[in-house]
């Protein structure tokens, strides 16, 4: 009797154990837009049609690095690359096929923790440098809501304007590999 109540025992602790592990709870999260105008949109860098933003090659000398008591370069200062940023646009593949007279942006991606504009990478977690995206004029858009364009937006081409630069998340970097990646929502109006 002993073995069947110490067997069934352990069979309803071991199936409860199972049971429980199973269960795993985590939100989905849905959103999207409702718009009267949709217009299929590209990247353009410099006028031309461009699946990659190139920031190009630079030097890890080309962040701002403190000056030490006795004049010498010390510790990278987090912050952006002493280059031009790179200026990219949003914009649909026909202007003329999208009468928007204005539009709102949304820009999702895995930001470096504390530095909001700063997108995060595997290979961020290598080099300690990620890629900052603001809007042209210097507004943040990075895991905002809807930001609208307003002077960000070209009423002619229908462009949403942005920029984006190398960005030293810490003291110390290393060279290698700058990767982003983020996913944009327009609402054209």
């Amino acid at each position: 009797m002993k073995i069947v109540f110490i067997s069934s025992l352990l069979t309803s602790l071991l199936f409860s154990a199972f049971t429980e592990a199973a269960i795993d709870e985590k939100p989905i999260y849905i959103k999207g837009a409702l718009g009267t105008i949709t217009c299929d949109t590209v990247i353009f860098v410099n006028g031309e049609e461009k699946e990659i933003i190139n920031l190009g090659v630079i030097s890890i000398n080309d962040f701002t690095k403190e000056s030490n008591i006795h004049g010498t370069p010390g510790s990278i200062v987090p912050g952006p690359a002493n280059v031009d940023y790179t200026a990219f646009s949003l914009a649909p593949i026909n202007a003329a096929d999208c009468p928007a007279t204005t539009a709102q942006i949304s820009l999702k991606a895995r930001n470096v923790e504390h530095f909001p504009n700063v997108i995060q990478s595997d290979a961020t977690d290598e080099t300690k440098v990620g890629v900052e995206v603001l809007m042209n004029d210097g507004t943040r858009v990075l895991n905002q809501s809807w930001v609208a364009a307003d002077t960000n937006f070209d009423a002619t081409t229908k462009a949403i304007t942005l920029k984006a630069n190398f960005y030293a998340t810490t003291p110390t970097v290393t060279a290698g590999k700058v990767e982003a990646t983020a996913v944009y929502q327009i609402l054209y109006l």
